[in-house]
């Protein structure tokens, strides 16, 4: 089986390996990529979010959040956790 290196999720997942191993700022790059390919993905917006307030850069997790907080859908436990990082960004 081949995997496709420029999947968005699979970019995605990588970045979040690195936001879990406390490496935000190389988390960014992959989570801004995967982002940039699914704007619309509320999941892949809140992983760019918390990368970027942990990287202290607060008001372009804010921006991140506010345009996709609306694409969130049922999903009420990340619709809660997206919300609890946006108040914390001061949004």
């Amino acid at each position: 089986m081949e995997i496709d290196a420029n999947l968005p999720s699979l970019i995605d997942t990588v970045g979040w390996i690195h936001y879990k191993a406390g490496e935000y700022g190389k988390a960014i790059p992959y989570l801004r990529r995967s982002f940039k390919a699914r704007p619309t993905d509320a999941t892949v917006a809140y992983h760019l979010a918390a990368a970027l307030e942990k990287h202290n850069n607060p008001e372009r997790a804010k921006e991140v959040l506010q345009k996709a907080i609306e694409h969130v859908g049922d999903d009420a436990d990340l619709k809660a956790k997206m919300e609890k990082l946006l108040r914390a960004v001061g949004g």
